[in-house]
């Protein structure tokens, strides 16, 4: 991974009950984690052992490793995300339908922090509020490109387009699934996802 031309992470639209949200950032620093230095043992590849998955301490990890690791660009697969993640806890396809929520829309871009506030927003969660996320907002900047611009969010994000004319609003859907003790997000505001009214009194 570390010699490759480009790292492109491909992750599914879904929440977490300790991360908040899964995307693209969290997809490289725990998925991405060389098994062989972070997995739980030679014939199990879970990280949750080596790094704390029960606080804030994995907020801080993911954060740090995805600023050492970026990805260079971020394709999520939406057309079958999943509520109650990372496990819902059912043993056959039946249990398994009734937490998958249906969206039918891919999200690409090039800025993994962009895509994942987006994916926040879409799941529900105020992303201000996943640690994660707003640790690397705070930064301005991603992993070796010291110099890049500073990535703002202009207005509200579930106004971004996310597929053809179709926008956060449209796909945006009510993600159950509770957070792991010690870990904080919020759920966005009933009045935050609420349309604006605008009323132009002159075009002159």
């Amino acid at each position: 991974m570390y010699e490759a031309d480009a790292l492109i992470s491909i992750p599914v639209l879904k929440n977490h009950w300790n991360a908040v949200v899964t995307g693209g950032i969290k997809n490289i620093s725990i998925g991405g984690a060389p098994p062989r230095i972070y997995g739980n043992s030679n014939s199990d590849i879970g990280r949750n052992n080596m790094v704390n998955h029960a606080s804030i301490n994995l907020h801080d990890w993911i954060a740090d490793y995805f600023s050492c690791v970026p990805a260079d660009f971020v394709v999520m697969d939406g057309l079958q995300g999943l509520q109650n993640g990372p496990l819902p806890g059912v043993s056959n396809a039946a249990g398994l339908a009734q937490h998958q929520k249906n969206l039918r829309c891919m999200l690409a871009s090039k800025d993994a922090l962009a895509i994942d506030t987006v994916a926040a927003n879409i799941v529900g969660w105020d992303y201000t509020t996943v640690p994660y996320l707003a640790k690397l907002n705070e930064k301005g900047q991603v992993g070796g490109k010291p110099n890049g611009r500073v990535i703002q969010l202009r207005g509200n994000p579930r106004d971004i387009i996310v597929l053809g004319n179709k926008t956060v609003d449209d796909v945006r859907g009510a993600y159950a699934g509770n957070m792991g003790a010690g870990n904080t997000g919020s759920k966005i505001a009933q009045a935050d996802q609420a349309k604006p009214t605008v009323t132009i009194t002159s075009a002159v």
